[in-house]
């Protein structure tokens, strides 16, 4: 995912909804390299932590979050809407 991100920094959306195998190595990658992501779907990406979440907004420029049902605390919700004044969380 690393060379992927790298080789594709323009992306503004990413939908990854369902793929088991993003992990928070891979938030990482795309908080690295994907600078102009504004549309992130993370839907059921079981093995993606809350806190990889936060710290994914924290570096980039996300208006828009797709999260399964219940995945993140009203507190986190909090934080990420204190970071990014703009985005909307979709559940």
């Amino acid at each position: 995912m690393a060379l992927f991100c790298k080789f594709c920094s323009g992306l503004k959306e990413i939908y990854l909804s369902g793929c088991q195998n993003i992990t928070d190595v891979t938030l990482e990658h795309i908080g690295k390299y994907c600078k102009q992501i504004q549309i992130l779907d993370l839907t059921y990406c079981i093995k993606v932590t809350n806190s990889a979440i936060i710290k994914l907004a924290q570096q980039s420029n996300l208006q828009e979050l797709y999260v399964s049902t219940s995945s993140l605390l009203e507190d986190e919700i909090e934080t990420l809407q204190n970071v990014c004044a703009e985005l909307i969380i979709v559940k």
